[in-house]
């Protein structure tokens, strides 16, 4: 990140929280609340090696070489942090700038360590300052909970990156592939359209940071009474010393389907690539629902209409239609007889040995015996928004309030963004 009017604003948001809580400055060693107001990405690790210290007039972080010229190249030549790598230990460095600064209220985050803070308040005793220390119970944190525009604009990017990488990691998977292969196409592919790094180590990071202990699993709609084939992480965060019941793992029972699979049957797309083109067996699970561009997935099903296989010559009212003996018989009229009843088409049989093909065999100099018909007996047709809500297991009255007041292209993406119904249920019904 680069946008020093952004940073601008992040800082000048601390300083407003500052005057109005009355602190002369702030220390702050949380990673990730490092990284929103510095600006500085793919630098800050696990370790606390960092030390930043904010007053109205001066930006200030403590580092060591190891990281030195990280900063300086991620953070740009234009940014208003003076970086420091001083040999020193992050509580002298923190107290020497108390000092210079003449600063008597320093708040501190929640999260810094005890010895951190055991190690501050001698460190400032040695150097006859006397301050207080008082906490700041998430201050940054709610102030980072607000996003910006600009960061609101980077979170659609990250989500349009997972949708290219999700529709590429699709048509990759085949049968033999290791999740260790899988994996590297997924990171390979991500970093090479954009991504920064992949999300879940910072998520599980960032909640034990901030007090909580995780736990996790990966869950199937399929598993939870919808035939959908859509597998999640979900995470639970444990308020440290609060809760101590462990909720995963967590199982369900197989929805009763006709299959237990994802049926993909063709493409319709020219290329005969991409998600939006892929079409899937009536019969079988729904593929994952996703956002789609706001289009239902493609399934096909069994026709179950008049199929009319052509016109005998040279009759072209209904006495001349010849109709297929797998649909429906068109509508019985008083026909007279002599020739004026409905036709159909005859299969192949006795010496005429033509067969029947859902594709076109090779043509050849056929003679009339040899025939060969077509039939493929499906139509194609896109899942309806209240189908893909009903994949999500939403009930029919939340669909038609939402119904009233949204398109059928933001029902689409409604669905594929939300959670199912019965996995959230499932999940509260151990958590209650």
């Amino acid at each position: 990140m680069n946008d020093q009017q952004e940073l601008a604003r992040r800082v000048q948001r601390v300083r407003d929280l500052m005057a109005e809580r009355g602190y002369d400055a702030i220390i702050l060693r949380n990673n990730p609340d490092l990284r929103w107001l510095t600006g500085a990405v793919r630098c800050f690790d696990d370790e606390p090696a960092h030390v930043a210290f904010v007053t109205q007039d001066s930006l200030r972080l403590h580092t060591d070489s190891r990281y030195y010229n990280s900063f300086l190249e991620r953070m740009g030549e234009d940014s208003p942090w003076l970086i420091d790598m001083q040999t020193i230990a992050a509580p002298e460095w923190a107290a020497a700038r108390i000092e210079s600064d003449r600063a008597r209220v320093v708040a501190i985050e929640d999260t810094v360590s005890v010895s951190f803070l055991d190690d501050l308040k001698v460190a400032c005793s040695a150097r006859g300052i006397a301050c207080l220390l008082p906490r700041l119970h998430s201050d940054i944190v709610r102030l980072r909970i607000v996003k910006s525009e600009s960061e609101i604009g980077l979170m659609r990017r990250a989500q349009a990156i997972t949708d290219l990488a999700f529709e590429h990691i699709c048509g990759f998977i085949r049968a033999g592939l290791s999740e260790q292969q899988l994996r590297a196409e997924l990171e390979s592919f991500m970093l090479a359209n954009g991504a920064d790094a992949l999300s879940f180590e910072t998520i599980i990071a960032a909640l034990d940071e901030l007090g909580y202990d995780a736990e996790w699993q990966v869950l199937n709609s399929k598993n939870f009474g919808v035939p959908q084939n859509r597998e999640r992480v979900f995470i639970i965060g444990h308020l440290r010393g609060e809760r101590t019941r462990r909720i995963f793992p967590l199982s369900g029972e197989n929805q009763s389907t006709g299959s237990q699979s994802v049926i993909k049957i063709g493409n319709v797309n020219p290329s005969g690539n991409g998600m939006n083109g892929e079409v899937y067996q009536a019969d079988g699970l729904a593929p994952t629902l996703t956002t789609n561009k706001g289009e239902g997935q493609k399934i096909a099903i069994k026709s179950n209409t008049i199929k009319q296989f052509g016109v005998l010559q040279p009759n072209f009212n209904q006495c001349g239609v010849v109709y297929e003996t797998d649909g429906i018989a068109p509508t019985i009229r008083a026909y007279q007889g002599g020739g004026l009843e409905p036709k159909i088409i005859q299969r192949g049989h006795g010496y005429n040995q033509g067969g029947v093909h859902e594709i076109a065999p090779t043509l050849t100099s056929n003679s009339y015996h040899e025939n060969n018909h077509l039939s493929f007996g499906y139509r194609i047709r896109k899942l309806t928004p209240r189908e893909c809500w009903r994949l999500q297991g939403f009930p029919d009255w939340a669909f038609d309030k939402a119904q009233e007041v949204n398109s059928n292209c933001q029902l689409y993406k409604q669905a594929g963004n939300s959670v199912t119904v019965s996995v959230i249920a499932a999940i509260a019904k151990e958590l209650s």
